[in-house]
């Protein structure tokens, strides 16, 4: 609140509002502390990432899509750092070297259409990926948006000085 309440920063003429929960809430809960009907999309960021993500390019897809949720996607590439052998019982069927999987993973940025906001009770302790599994099981439009641009967590100490020493 201090940084955004700075001088310097008023002077860019940004509209922004503080919530603060008496109790945590998590990510989602805390959307139904907001008190106005919301009339456009808003984004919702986890405080513990650091990214250059394209926010105009992120709210078109979203609209494009006519997405009622949509979810920022990292690829993620998990090696294993041995050979993973196959079995069928004691025979073996296949030896896959150092195999790598890449899967797609939630970066912790996502936009909301104001109709699910406006309907949906989140004033309660609930986390974004509950609501976009309720919704997808809702049969509500709701897309992954694929990051390119640089993506860090820094929400344990360890990546957090990993960030840091690479400034």
């Amino acid at each position: 609140k201090k940084f955004f309440n700075n001088k310097k920063i008023k002077q860019l003429n940004i509209n922004l509002e503080f919530i603060e929960e008496s109790k945590p809430m998590g990510t989602g809960g805390s959307i139904g502390l907001i008190k106005k009907k919301i009339s456009k999309p808003i984004v919702i960021s986890n405080g513990d990432i650091i990214s250059n993500i394209n926010y105009s390019s992120l709210l078109n897809f979203h609209s494009q899509k006519k997405s009622d949720a949509t979810m920022v996607v990292n690829n993620f590439v998990l090696e294993h750092p041995y050979g993973v052998v196959k079995t069928r019982g004691a025979k073996i069927s296949d030896i896959i070297e150092k195999p790598k999987n890449k899967e797609n993973i939630n970066a912790g940025v996502y936009v909301l259409s104001p109709k699910i906001i406006n309907n949906l009770n989140f004033e309660e302790h609930i986390n974004m990926t509950s609501i976009f599994l309720n919704l997808i099981n809702l049969k509500k439009s709701v897309f992954a948006f694929p990051l390119h641009e640089s993506w860090r967590d820094i929400g344990n100490i360890r990546d957090l000085y990993k960030a840091k020493n690479k400034n």
